[in-house]
Parts: structure tokens; C-alpha cells; sequence
């Protein structure tokens, strides 16, 4: 990964930064929080360069409200929509043993027989 972004190359097709030096975030990739400053970062992909410069930032240094919302928001809809299913399935396997342990089974041709007789 390269230490700088300005020791990266530019797309061709792309300009460079904004004319007053700052950088573009084409994308949040990942978010963390750092463990020797406690802070929240986020592992950005950055507009016009290429994935050898994505970078951690620190939350507090970002100026992309709407970006760092979305992604919030699309994780805590994975994370919830996930946990839905781990529940669903939980609580199929409990109904399945349930099932398996209880008298309500239908019974077999031949047990049906023994147990009520011939018709």
C-alpha cells in the first residue's frame, strides 16, 4: 500500500485533487476503530486513484457526512438483516427437535395397527 497518495499515480482520466488540494472519496470500504487512539476510522477508496492508496482516516478528519451515513447505514441493515436470519434458523432447528421429541408425530401404517387395532 503506498505511504502517500501523492506517491501514487493518477488515472489518466481523471484530474487531479480539487484546486484547493483536497481529496476526493470515491467510496467507503471498511470501518474500525483504532486501537492505540480509540478513534473511528474509516478505510477509504479515494476518486481518480487507484486501490494501492486507499487509506485509513480518522472520522473527525472527514468531510463526507453523507458517504460515512450510507455506509453506516447499509452495514447496520447486513448486520440486522443476518442476525434475522441466525434467529430464523435458531428457531427452526428448536421447532425441528421439538417435533422429533414429541408424541404428536403422525404414526406408521403398522403402528397405527397395534396401537388402535385392525379396522
Amino acid at each position: 500500500m503506498a505511504k502517500n497518495l501523492k506517491d501514487t499515480l493518477l488515472d489518466p482520466y481523471e484530474s487531479d485533487p480539487s484546486e484547493d488540494g483536497t481529496y476526493i472519496v470515491e467510496k467507503i470500504l471498511d470501518k474500525r476503530i483504532n486501537k492505540r487512539t480509540g478513534l473511528v476510522e474509516y478505510l477509504l477508496k479515494w476518486k481518480g486513484y487507484s486501490d494501492d492508496a486507499n487509506s485509513w482516516e480518522e472520522e473527525r478528519s472527514l468531510q463526507c457526512d453523507y458517504l460515512i451515513q450510507s455506509f453506516n447505514a447499509q452495514r447496520e441493515r447486513k448486520s440486522s438483516s443476518s442476525s434475522d436470519d441466525e434467529i430464523l434458523e435458531n428457531n427452526r432447528q428448536k421447532f425441528r427437535k421439538h417435533l422429533n421429541q414429541s408424541n404428536c408425530l403422525p404414526l406408521s401404517p403398522q403402528k397405527q395397527l397395534s396401537t388402535f387395532g385392525k379396522p
